[in-house]
């Protein structure tokens, strides 16, 4: 397959905030497919919820797949958060119990050749990456630089992609948790790079380039798939062609896993912000200051907002003005993603525990 990059507008806005609108892209277009069923920018086959069709537990260097789980149908989702948007919402009971293990996998180690060893070689590594599944297999990344496809009845490789800029450069660990849209896989690098790879063959469809690593997992909505980057800003790419539509940038790393629903995208900063965009044009509609850096992946349920701060805090915001409704405050940073289920948000924290707070008084 004939691969080609986008690569993002050097010219970034001068301060914090600023943004940068439609920039100039110097895509060349690929020879990727797009299977029947794809159904244009992601389709309507493509729900907006959908039942969590396994859990994933990551233990060290092995991702470990605990029963029952079911093949599904495709686009049927097990993130989290929950469908494309990560909004963070759960509708669902999830499985009861667990009947005890079903299978392991261990990634392998990147392989590397001799001229490339001098840059970078990961022999095995961690498993940070939340799989999403659909149609019988997980997708999963490692630090070992690959995207692994595994069949969730029998744990055995189906294909595995290497995430690396090019052929004379080194790749960069897959922390980020891939979701999947029609045919296609999406997910962020270390190598500062967001891929579109086939689910079926495993290879690429597109790449669009940052200029920073990618700790962000993407959520896609309407058309566009959005991402931070370790450079500050959060993109916004057009789902099939791997175009830069717009970006925004802030003031410090941009690791937050983005939220999309009704038209705005919300995520955080490490300059100490919650920030929340128009998802067409990417102007800013309002930013909340927190007292420290922002990595906790916003959750939208009840009309709010729902983020972590380092600062210790949980903090929940009007969704159309920004305003502070209320606070919960721990003992440690609130790096984790909250989940709201059952009138409660749950989450975790630095001072060692996980708290279920009531969703609407705190």
């Amino acid at each position: 397959m004939r691969r080609w990059r986008n690569h993002a507008d050097a010219h970034a806005g001068a301060h914090a905030g600023a943004h940068t609108g439609a920039f100039e892209d110097r895509a060349r277009p690929g020879s990727g497919h797009s299977p029947a069923g794809y159904g244009g920018a992601f389709g309507p086959s493509i729900p907006n919820s959908g039942p969590i069709t396994g859990h994933r537990l990551a233990a060290g260097r092995t991702t470990c797949i605990y029963g029952p789980t079911s093949t599904g149908r495709r686009n049927q989702w097990s993130r989290l958060p929950r469908g494309p948007e990560r909004t963070g919402f759960f509708e669902t009971d999830g499985v009861r119990e667990f009947g005890g293990l079903k299978w392991k996998f261990q990634v392998e180690g990147a392989y590397l050749p001799p001229e490339l060893r001098k840059y970078n070689t990961y022999p095995v590594a961690a498993v940070h990456s939340s799989p999403a599944i659909v149609d019988g297999l997980a997708y999963v990344g490692s630090d070992d630089l690959y995207l692994y496809a595994v069949d969730i009845e029998t744990g055995r490789q189906m294909w595995r992609f290497l995430a690396r800029l090019d052929v004379f450069q080194s790749a960069g660990p897959v922390q980020s948790s891939p979701v999947i849209a029609g045919w296609a896989i999406f997910f962020g690098s270390w190598d500062n790079i967001l891929y579109s790879v086939d689910m079926e063959t495993g290879l690429e469809k597109w790449r669009f380039e940052t200029r920073g690593r990618i700790w962000s997992s993407p959520a896609i909505a309407g058309t566009s798939v959005f991402i931070g980057s370790d450079d500050g800003n959060l993109y916004a790419v057009d789902i099939e062609t791997g175009r830069g539509k717009w970006r925004f940038q802030t003031s410090d790393w941009v690791t937050s896993t983005p939220a999309a629903a009704n038209g705005v995208v919300y995520f955080g900063s490490y300059d100490n912000h919650v920030y929340a965009l128009d998802g067409e044009t990417g102007a800013e509609k309002w930013r909340f200051e927190t007292g420290d850096s922002v990595h906790s992946p916003p959750v939208v349920a009840n009309g709010v907002l729902y983020s972590g701060s380092h600062d210790g805090n949980l903090y929940v915001m009007e969704l159309q003005t920004g305003e502070e409704k209320w606070r919960f405050r721990t003992n440690g940073k609130v790096k984790s993603s909250p989940s709201v289920a059952g009138g409660v948000v749950y989450f975790g924290s630095y001072d060692q525990n996980l708290y279920a707070v009531d969703s609407q008084t705190g």
